[in-house]
């Protein structure tokens, strides 16, 4: 009755204790949201994820490139997803105002906030990036991580005022080919 908007957490210890197996009851019923909504087909038909199809675990967990299969179906997300989380009904109930805000289109104000914030990750150095994002969770990305969405994000919406700074990823070990594959589109 909740909603599924909360942290999952684990506890280590160090001595052995018994746990109950609990019953897990099916709250969704015939909702299929959550399947019908996401990008990449990630959540299958029993309700379970795969998780190399998964924005977020691309966008915030992964410390490579995603496939160029998937990268189009990313859309505009830069860091995680919730798609799945904004359309179930049990959000709905708990979260309204919060669901309807993340449906919502960019506005023109955020659209050039965006643009400033990827081409902040493009041009800075990594410890600038850490400095700046070292108490948020978009750190968990890492400089790499957040630049490679960046080169996502630019090339899907295709923000060709960022070219210069896509450039300069074009010779990066790791990025290059991201970075050739945004320059392609922005021509």
């Amino acid at each position: 009755k909740k909603g599924s908007l909360f942290l999952l957490g684990e506890i280590l210890a160090s001595w052995d204790c018994e746990i109950a197996e609990m019953p897990t009851k099916d709250f969704c019923g015939t909702c299929t949201r959550c399947v019908e909504i996401c990008p990449t087909q990630a959540i299958n038909e029993n309700r379970t994820l795969t998780t190399d199809r998964c924005i977020s675990y691309w966008t915030i967990e992964s410390r490579k490139v995603p496939p160029p299969a998937l990268r189009e179906k990313f859309g505009d997300w830069f860091f995680g997803c919730d798609l799945c989380q904004t359309v179930c009904p049990w959000n709905q109930k708990q979260h309204a105002n919060l669901m309807t805000d993340l449906l919502l289109p960019m506005k023109e104000t955020q659209a050039a906030e965006l643009e400033s914030e990827l081409r902040f990750f493009l041009t800075a150095s990594g410890k600038q990036i850490q400095k700046k994002y070292s108490a948020s969770p978009m750190l968990r990305a890492g400089p790499f991580g957040l630049r490679r969405n960046s080169l996502i994000v630019i090339r899907n919406r295709k923000i060709k005022s960022l070219q210069p700074e896509v450039g300069l990823w074009l010779q990066d070990d790791r990025l290059s080919e991201l970075a050739q594959w945004c320059m392609d589109a922005l021509q």
